[in-house]
């Protein structure tokens, strides 16, 4: 039971993260060698050792405020990796919408059951609202493995943004193998003894 706890406690946590990012849309990918940031209309990417980069919504690549001289097609591909991350903002911003709609739902029937005294009937109340949230969630799975695609493009056409592209497979796989790792904890929770 403590891990199907620690579970519903950390899809509420998710959903309050995902509704503060409903207040103000801003989509960060970061791990240890880039960010990449756009907030509003600006994406803005960081490396280590490399000076700051740009993208702005015309489709030029600007490093260290200079832009860099890209054909037609390199400027399709710098358009739709901004896409795809304003996509991911946009999908995170509709989540925390959602999730705080749901949030306040699930917390009035936990907050009821556990009132009554019947946390078993507050669990299974709650159990469609964590759903839909994981369900939300894996989209924004299927969004990060489209910006992979859409980065990995973009670097191989364009080398000069090679050094900023810098999500990888294994990240890619981490969010599905999380939303797995859920399921599973919050099957054998279910699980008789």
């Amino acid at each position: 039971m403590k891990k199907r706890h620690h579970a519903f406690s950390a899809v509420l946590a998710l959903a309050f993260v995902l509704a503060m990012a409903g207040c103000k849309p801003t989509t960060v990918v970061s791990n240890d060698k880039a960010t990449s940031l756009m907030s509003g209309k600006s994406l803005t990417l960081r490396a280590k050792g490399q000076p700051t980069a740009k993208i702005n919504e015309q489709g030029d690549l600007l490093i260290g405020g200079k832009a860099v001289d890209t054909t037609p097609e390199q400027r399709q591909l710098l358009l739709a990796y901004r896409e795809e991350m304003s996509g991911i903002g946009q999908q995170g911003a509709e989540i925390g919408k959602r999730s705080a709609a749901i949030g306040a739902s699930a917390a009035g029937k936990a907050v009821a059951g556990l009132l009554g005294n019947d946390k078993e009937n507050a669990r299974k109340n709650i159990e469609p609202e964590v759903e839909a949230i994981k369900q939300e969630a894996l989209k924004l799975c299927v969004r990060l493995q489209a910006l992979k695609q859409a980065q990995d493009t973009l670097a191989t056409a364009l080398p000069a943004f090679a050094p900023y592209a810098s999500l990888e497979d294994d990240e890619v796989n981490d969010c599905r193998r999380d939303m797995d790792n859920f399921n599973d904890e919050t099957a054998s929770a279910g699980a008789p003894a």
